[in-house]
Parts: structure tokens; sequence; C-alpha cells
């Protein structure tokens, strides 16, 4: 019996497009997942597409496709599914099996051919035939004709008007080009009887938020691909609009608020707040409380050195929690890089620190010691999230440029100790302190992108419906000494939606501690919800590694199905900025993806 596929829509089969992007061969192109067992159909593909492979090549033709859709893919349902299909071939009656629907299908198409050479040979027969009848009809005519047996031109009009009734050749033209305007406009929609349901259940014959976001992206884009100039706010309304992303992470009114009335406006805003309510949020411990109240009162009254042997203290306590003694932690963290980098902080400095040198001096180390001794790291240095990259060459595949992902500040990455992988899990983004207004704006459009994608990967390490609910996108923006923490969710009707959710504020001074206290919180809820991501990462690893080796199947006994979660379908691509950001090389994402392979 052929794997499951765990976690997979059985209707979902792969385009030509996508496996042409992966260079992948297109024997398995239109074929539903839950039919690769069906030898029949896949061998008479081979043969489609490789009309002179042998049974052997056959097989390994195969094998090629599928290892090669394992290689790209960033959906693990397909890495465990390709996986498994892989040791399914290797298994003598599966290569039995193979041979057998592959010499029927060769032995059908011999069939076929010698029918086909028989048919064009009985109509080469006709063809001669007919025209000896019909010269020796046209011979007799005008042996006929020369003897005055000749036809008037009125005897031959209503002959041929016998033969051939009037029509109504204007109203056939009519229907027949009407019908073909109505096909021609439904291929450039890309509109079908399928999508109207879907328009009517999710908007009730109203315009949905996802197409006033997307209708004004196009708009923009048409401008964008003509060559005509576009302002930073209409950049991010395009970018997020063609990605599927409702942003109220920029409020400014000529942002994508634009697109809404103020009341509505809100109105989303507070409909989402509360469908994800339970996100990055934390309680501070009394214990934590009551250390770090004493702590800034001492700071304030320019008692540092008395603070310090109070924090040392407190966490030498027995009865300290976990939380108390890792938001103690940030606090001495904190202590040591202001007396580190005191002179870079001075506000009287003639040369202000750079963007880099708040996000890599000041900020990373916190977010290092926040996430110590877990499974989550750091990596800097504008690195490229690997989902990213292979999506944006994917795109951009007929391009002879090597197209480039976004570069990133700080990725925070999920050490798989499955694969030695890494995955994402957040990203930051860092600007000088007093950036102008189109960085900030910049940065937020393609922070949102980036956790837009981050989402997606996660979505498709997910097996399980309660580990797909469990994901969101994680994106940090930080502006010099002030920085903001948003999140990002797939609603039910296929909309990305990002939302902020803490600020974070950094001290220049010990005196200033207090400006740090809401950041504490804000950087242990962060924890915390990074965490349970990564400890479901986890448990959904282990699960497909259990479904690969599964023992039930190697007694030919395989489990049920395991059924894809419902945001499967509900995905859809990212918008990337075309290689060397010139806009005639543009490339529009699909409108929707039903399961992003990587």
């Amino acid at each position: 019996m052929s794997p499951q596929p765990h976690g997979l829509p059985h209707d979902f089969a792969f385009d030509e497009r996508q496996l042409e992007g992966w260079k992948t061969n297109q024997i398995l192109a239109d074929i539903r997942v839950d039919k690769w067992g069906d030898f029949d159909i896949v061998c008479s593909s081979i043969n489609q597409h490789f009309p002179d492979a042998e049974a052997s090549k056959a097989i390994r033709l195969l094998k090629h496709a599928l290892r090669s859709i394992n290689k790209n893919t960033t959906s693990m349902p397909m890495q465990l599914y390709t996986d498994r299909f892989i040791t399914f071939l290797d298994k003598k009656p599966t290569k039995d099996r193979f041979l057998s629907a592959f010499s029927r299908v060769m032995d059908k198409m011999a069939i076929q051919g010698a029918v086909d050479h028989a048919k064009a040979k009985n109509e080469l027969k006709a063809d001669l035939v007919g025209t000896l009848l019909v010269g020796n009809a046209l011979n007799k005519q005008a042996q006929n004709a020369m003897g005055g047996n000749t036809i008037s031109s009125s005897s031959a009009s209503m002959s041929t008007n016998a033969n051939h009734p009037p029509s109504d050749d204007n109203d056939a033209n009519d229907v027949i080009r009407k019908g073909t305007i109505e096909v021609i406009s439904n291929a450039n929609t890309g509109h079908s009887p399928e999508d109207d349901n879907d328009d009517v259940d999710e908007c009730a014959g109203n315009m949905t938020t996802k197409s006033t976001i997307e209708k004004a992206a196009i708009e923009i884009y048409e401008q964008y691909t003509q060559g005509s100039p576009i302002s930073s706010a209409e950049r991010s309304i395009m970018s997020s609009g063609l990605s599927g992303i409702l942003d109220f992470v920029d409020a400014n009114e000529d942002g994508q608020r634009l697109l809404f009335g103020a009341p509505q406006w809100m109105k989303m805003r507070a409909q989402y707040e509360h469908a994800f309510k339970e996100i990055l949020t934390f309680a501070r411990p009394s214990h934590l409380d009551e250390a770090l109240t004493h702590i800034i009162h001492l700071c304030e009254r320019s008692k540092e050195a008395a603070a310090r042997a109070y924090l040392t203290k407190a966490m030498e306590a027995n009865d300290v929690d976990e939380d108390s003694m890792m938001g103690l932690r940030l606090v001495l963290q904190l202590f040591d890089s202001l007396t580190i980098h005191h002179t870079m902080l001075d506000p009287l400095r003639r040369i202000q620190p750079t963007e880099y040198d708040v996000a890599f001096k000041l900020w990373l180390p916190l977010f290092d010691r926040l996430f110590a001794g877990t499974c989550i790291s750091t990596r800097i240095a504008e690195t490229s999230n690997t989902f990213t990259a292979i999506n944006k060459r994917a795109m951009y595949s007929n391009d002879h440029h090597h197209p480039v992902a976004f570069k990133i500040d700080i990725r925070f990455v999920h050490n798989c100790h499955h694969t030695s992988k890494m995955i994402d899990v957040a990203a930051a983004e860092a600007a000088l302190d007093g950036s102008a207004n189109d960085k900030t704006i910049n940065d937020n459009a393609k922070l949102l992108r980036e956790g837009k994608d981050i989402l997606d990967k996660l979505l498709n390490t997910s097996l399980e419906q309660h580990a797909a609910n469990a994901m969101m996108g994680v994106v940090i923006q930080l502006d010099g000494f002030q920085g903001e923490v948003s999140s990002i969710h797939l609603d039910q009707d296929g909309l990305y939606v990002a939302l902020p959710r803490q600020r974070l504020q950094y001290p220049r001074s010990a005196a200033s501690l207090r400006r740090f206290s809401d950041t504490m919180d804000a950087l242990l809820a962060l924890k915390d919800q990074l965490c349970s991501i990564s400890a479901t990462i986890s448990n959904q690893m282990d699960l497909y590694k259990d479904k690969r080796a599964s023992l039930g199947s190697k007694h030919a006994r395989p489990a049920t199905a395991i059924s894809p979660h419902h945001l499967t379908k509900r995905q859809r691509a990212t918008w990337y900025s075309p290689p060397r950001n010139d806009p005639s090389l543009s490339c529009l994402p699909p409108l929707s993806l039903p399961s992003k392979e990587d």
C-alpha cells in the first residue's frame, strides 16, 4: 500500500510552473498527491513527457522528481510524503507493480499507435478515392454541358439553397463572439465559480477587506511597473496588499488606513486584537516586581553600587522562580552594557552611534541573554531566511540574474536537532535613532513580508491543527533606543493580519531604569511565545520522524492519514522586489497559494 499523505490536502497537485521553477521534470505536474500511487496515471505521464524512456529509466525519473521536490519544498508534510514514497518505490513488490503498469501503458500506446496508423492510412485512401470520384463526376458534367445539357443559374441557386438552408449568420457569429469574449474575460481575471462561492461566503456580496487592499495594491503596481515614481507609503500599500497583509502596525493616514474610513479601521483593529488577544502577554511575578521596584528606587537616587548589590542578593534567593531569575538577569545585562558603552551613550557626544552600534552592542546582548539555554539563537549581519530565498528564486526563475532575498539585521532561529537545520521564528530590523519616516515605513513593509514568510514556513512545518493554531510570525522594528514588537497571523479568510504588540525602550543610564520596566515584561513575553513555538516545532518534528519510520507501515498497516490543517489552503504567495529593483522585471504572485511548497 502506498504511503499516506499526512497533513496534505489529497487534492493538492503541483503545477508545471512551480516544478519548472525548481528545475524538476514535469511527470507529476497536475497529478493529485493521492494519485501518485496509481502507477497507470503516473506511467502515462512519464510516457507523455519521455516517450523513449524504458521501464528502468521511468522509475528513475519518478524518483528524481520526488527527490527534487523533497529538496526544494519547505512543506514538512510534503517532505515526509516524498521521503516515504521514495522508500516505497525501493520495495520489490512496488517495483514489480510499477513495471507491470508501465508495460500496460506501453502496450496501450503501441495499440493506440497501430490504430492511429491504420486510421491515417484509411483516411489517405478515402481522400484518394474521393478525389477520383469527384474527378469522374466533373468530367461527366463537362461532357453533358458540352452536349447542351446546361444547368441554369437559378436552378443551381435553388439547389444550393436546398442543400444549405438559410441561417442567420449574424446571430450565430454574435453567439460565437459573445462566448469567446466570456471565455477570454474569465481567463484573464482568473475567476471561477468556486471563487464566486468563496467571495459570497466571505463578504456576503460586499467588497471584502482583502479585495480592498489587493485592488489598491494592483493599481499602484501598474504605475510602478510602468516606471512612474511612487512614494514610500504607496510602496508599502503595494507590497503589503500584493502579499495579502492587512497592516495595523503602520497607522499613518497615507497607509492602508487610507483605504477605509476611520470608524471601519478602528472596528477592524479591535476585532482582530480580540481574536488574537492571548498573544505576547506576561504577568510579572511578585518576587521580580519587588526586586525591580527597589532597584529602580536606588538607581534614581544615584546609588548604582547598592542597586547592584541588591540585584545580586535577589538572584541568590532560594525561592526565586524561573521568570524572576530571567528578569533579574536582563537587568544585570543592562547594567553591564551601560558600564561598557557609557561613552557611546553620552548624549553630548559629538559623533552619535550608528544603527548597528545600538542594535548589536545594546539590544543584541539582551536578546542573547533572553534565549540562553533554549533552542533559539540569533543570527546577525544581514543574513537571509532560506524559505524567503527559495521562494524568491522560484518567482524570478526566468531572470538571468540571481535574485537576492531580504537581508535581515537580526534573525531568531530555532535550531532543529532532528535535521541540523534552522527554522526562523522571528526577525528584527534596525534603524538609526531619528531616521527619516521613509526608512521607517520601508523597513516596516519589508519586516511584515519577512514575518509573513516566517509564519508560512511555520505553518508548512505543522502536521496537526493544534500546531498550526499556535503559529505566528513575530517581528521587531528597532529605531535607535526604542522599538516595537509586532505579530502576524493568518485568519480563516486568508488574510495575514499584522498587529502592534509592545513597545521597547532602552535606557541611556541607570538613572532612567524605570523606562526599562515595561520593556522587560515585553521581552519576557517574547521569550515565552517564541519558546512555545520552538517546542511546537520540536513536537511536530518528532511526529514527522515517527511517521517517516512508522512500524505500522513496515507491517503494511499504515495509520489513517493526518488531515491537513485548515490554514493550508488559506496561505498565499509573497510579493518580492524584483532583481536589481528593476520594476520591468517584477512578477505578480498568484492570488492564492494552496500549500506553498519549498
